[in-house]
């Protein structure tokens, strides 16, 4: 699974970058917002090893737990996850997506989709297909399922990559898609303001000589839906690799900013961000000019989410840290905010913020190795 990938990032790891962090109310753009008010809970509750994925639908919050092969639910009153589905042995599930009353769950190890009852757990379905191959990253429209497929072979060579699309209400598989470039990690469905897309990231490879770089050139596909499923109207943004800092790559999962067509990625190789702007598919800060977040020139795989008020938290999983960053200017808010304080790498994976009313927020993270769920409570003024 991609988790081999995982170990060999960590061979770089450290403590993060001392400094202090802003002080409450600082102001890092002219019409930004500020710092928030930080607490660390560094141990809410113990999760099951190989823990994934954290997403929120609606108010609930889920989390994959990739080892366990189960899917949990986080109270979010007490901060505890119980398990919700149960999704079979040995199948390595990798991503969650919920409609109203089902969950979609991609199953890595054995290239299926799991489709369980979102009230229950139960397991409804379990779907195969051809096209499935190392299911990776699942969002759904109106009509569709989209899942896509890193096809990547368990050692360093990844298939061309393609994108297997679903009837959402019958769960027949229409067929699938290629994608631009390879390694289709992540895709998500976003409302723009002509009208909604769908958004496929292809990472690109991973060359892993002497540490975690870009192998390839990345791109961010926007997809228009169109009557036949398997043939949407596509615009493709390519990431080109830089020649003088290959570790500047490996866009991420999307976040679209709170007001305006901007989507943003954290990058798996470096502490950067890109942006794009989505109404045109032209890069505004792409790997020439990305946003520097931490440290470039050491391993970082990133993980990151943006709250309703375009503040991206960015969970560094080599640096045990935490950062925030201001889409306003796109300027670093606050951080490294330490998630852990020994010597030992908990390795943060996956970031899901709850706005809890009157400024204040709950950004919860796992800790993978450390099989810990932990959160940081901030609170705005």
């Amino acid at each position: 699974m991609k988790r081999s990938l995982f170990a060999i990032l960590l061979i770089a790891c450290g403590q993060p970058p001392q400094g202090e962090l802003p002080e409450p109310g600082e102001v890092v753009c002219d019409d930004g917002i500020g710092a928030p008010v930080v607490v660390v809970d560094r141990r809410v509750d113990t999760v099951p090893e190989l823990t994934n994925s954290l997403r929120h639908f609606g108010d609930e919050t889920y989390i994959v737990h990739s080892g366990a092969n189960t899917v949990s639910l986080l109270d979010l009153g007490s901060g505890e996850a119980r398990e919700l589905v149960d999704v079979g042995n040995e199948r390595g599930p990798w991503e969650v997506w919920a409609t109203d009353d089902e969950l979609w769950i991609t199953n890595y190890a054995t290239s299926t989709v799991t489709v369980a009852s979102r009230d229950t757990g139960a397991v409804i379905d379990e779907i195969g297909h051809p096209s499935l191959s190392q299911p990776s990253g699942i969002a759904g429209s109106e009509t569709r399922i989209y899942v896509s497929n890193v096809e990547f072979s368990g050692t360093s060579e990844y298939g061309p990559g393609r994108v297997t699309v679903i009837d959402r209400t019958t769960r027949e598989v229409f067929g699938s898609i290629a994608t631009a470039r390879q390694n289709p990690q992540h895709i998500e469905v976003v409302e723009l303001s002509d009208g909604p897309r769908v958004v496929v990231v292809d990472s690109g490879t991973f060359d892993l000589d002497g540490g975690a770089f870009a192998g390839s050139e990345a791109a961010v596909e926007l997809w228009t839906e169109t009557d036949d499923a398997v043939a949407p109207h596509k615009e493709v943004a390519v990431l080109p690799l830089v020649d003088s800092n290959r570790r500047i790559g490996s866009p991420g999962r999307p976040l679209k900013a709170p007001d305006d067509d901007v989507l943003y990625f954290a990058s798996g190789t470096a502490s950067v961000l890109f942006s794009l702007d989505a109404s045109t598919a032209k890069w505004l800060r792409g790997s020439d000019d990305p946003i520097e977040v931490g440290p470039t020139s050491t391993d970082s795989l990133n993980y990151a989410a943006i709250d309703e008020r375009g503040v991206i938290y960015v969970a560094a999983f080599n640096e045990d840290a935490m950062y925030l960053v201001d889409t306003t200017c796109d300027a670093l808010l606050s951080g490294p905010i330490p998630l852990e304080d020994s010597s030992m790498l908990a390795g943060p994976q996956g970031v899901v913020p709850i706005e809890l009313g009157d400024g204040r927020v709950d950004a919860y993270f796992v800790l993978s190795h450390a099989n810990e769920l932990g959160r940081v409570r901030l609170r705005y003024e």
